[in-house]
């Protein structure tokens, strides 16, 4: 009723009135993401997930979970350690800056989604945090309440994203000349852990349950049986 009494109200007043009632409207109704992209500030060393990250570029960086040194920045470790350099992945065709967390380009044979191309599952789209529930809930089980502000489903209780075992959507369609490309989440030790790159001690939590170290990868139970074969590049 409310809004039907503004959109009254706003027909009878000048143009440009009626405009920025619209605006508002379309703002109160809209999607709108806490963290678009990675970082915010102009050096690219603050706002969103850089806070607590890091500058992509910083070189050697240092884990925010397990303070291992990765021997290199985040950016060449990406581009270059899984996805052989196909930047149209992560970033826009606009542009390398800002790089947003869930549109790009899109790679070589890869959808245009950008982080949570890795770092989220189709399955748990439908719900406020979409593909990046787990990640999320990853971050609020960390001790983070900046996603239980906006998300209910990154507050534990209200939702369950889908298994570890649900390949990422990259993991699933790894497209066109990406040898190193991830292609089993449960990261399987008899594969040497392959999917922890550089420095990394630990894998991904893609379904947000992990709890100081604990439920990656193998470790956790959704991965009991899950195939090795999955993994589909050789270990030298």
């Amino acid at each position: 009723m409310k809004i039907l009494t503004l959109w009254a109200e706003a027909t009878v007043k000048p143009a440009f009135v009626l405009l920025a009632m619209i605006a508002i409207l379309m703002t109160g109704t809209s999607a709108a993401w806490a963290y678009e992209t990675y970082s915010t500030s102009a050096d690219r060393n603050s706002g969103n997930c850089a806070d607590c990250h890091g500058n992509f570029r910083t070189s050697p960086y240092i884990s925010a979970s397990d303070g291992a040194n990765w021997g290199d920045d985040l950016h060449d470790v990406h581009r270059n350690d899984m996805l052989d350099g196909d930047c149209s992945t992560c970033h826009a065709a606009s542009g390398r800056y800002p790089v947003s967390l869930e549109s790009s380009a899109g790679g070589s044979g890869l959808s245009p989604i950008s982080c949570v191309g890795c770092h989220g599952r189709e399955q748990d789209i439908g719900n406020d945090s979409g593909r990046g529930a787990g990640l999320r809930q990853h971050h609020t089980r960390a001790g983070e309440s900046d996603c239980t502000d906006c998300h209910s489903d990154a507050i534990l209780a209200n939702y369950t994203p889908v298994d570890e075992n649900i390949l990422p959507n990259y993991y699933a369609n790894p497209g066109n000349n990406h040898p190193a490309m991830p292609t089993n989440s449960c990261n399987p030790a008899a594969t040497t852990f392959v999917e922890n790159f550089a420095g990394t001690t630990l894998g991904l939590d893609n379904d947000g349950d992990s709890v100081a170290g604990s439920n990656y990868d193998m470790a956790d139970p959704d991965c009991e049986g899950f195939p090795v074969e999955l993994m589909t590049f050789e270990i030298e």
